[in-house]
């Protein structure tokens, strides 16, 4: 869908941002279609993460539930119901690693207004699933993933929240050993939701990096 997106509408090979499981997407299509590709930004991707560096064996299993099909959704909707709406938007947010002191006060409330709504919960639950299962898959396939990074032959920024329980900053520091070649910015107080918890921090590293990848381009 990405690739058919960029043929249609691109004007040459773009730059992608992917937070979580859109980064891993934006990491397969450049593996997969360079040519669609000029440079990746990946804010907390979804990465294979050695055993040594999982921090919590309760989350890891809790992920894997998620994973299953039919037994995640229901895991979901079952406890959204009995702690509430406030609590199931903490409890998200806590499982990624983000404060919701950190977040615009306006930004939380119009969550939580939402789940208790229930007026898009079924989406919410669908995204929030398939960034599970998409970060399961990876730990299930780790070489083939591994493959892929490798191939890439286009710049890549790798931003990594410190403080990210969904996919632990070990995780993106052994990546960034593996590819010595890629810009590698790791965000101190930030979980798996920077964009979110310091936009402007954000926009800077990626526009000092962009810049400099096209002036590099160029010359």
């Amino acid at each position: 869908m990405l690739a058919g997106f960029l043929r249609e509408h691109g004007a040459g090979p773009a730059v992608l941002v992917g937070n979580s499981m859109g980064g891993l997407v934006c990491v397969l299509l450049a593996a997969r279609m360079p040519e669609l590709v000029r440079g990746l930004v990946l804010l907390d991707p979804a990465l294979p993460a050695p055993a040594r560096v999982l921090r919590s064996p309760g989350d890891a299993a809790m992920l894997a539930l998620y994973a299953l099909p039919g037994v995640g959704e229901r895991l979901r909707r079952d406890r959204r119901r009995r702690i509430g709406p406030r609590a199931t938007v903490d409890e998200t947010l806590a499982l990624c690693g983000v404060d919701r002191d950190a977040l615009p006060a306006g930004l939380v409330e119009r969550s939580v207004a939402m789940v208790d709504r229930q007026s898009d919960v079924t989406g919410m639950d669908r995204a929030f699933l398939s960034a599970s299962r998409s970060l399961a898959w990876t730990l299930a396939r780790p070489r083939a993933y591994h493959r892929a990074m490798a191939s890439i032959t286009a710049p890549v920024l790798l931003l990594h929240g410190e403080k990210d329980r969904l996919v632990p900053v070990g995780a993106a520091r052994a990546t960034a050993r593996h590819h010595p070649d890629w810009t590698y910015v790791e965000l101190a107080g930030a979980g798996h939701l920077p964009q979110m918890q310091m936009p402007a921090q954000v926009a800077a590293c990626i526009l000092d990096w962009l810049f400099g990848t096209d002036r590099k381009d160029t010359t």
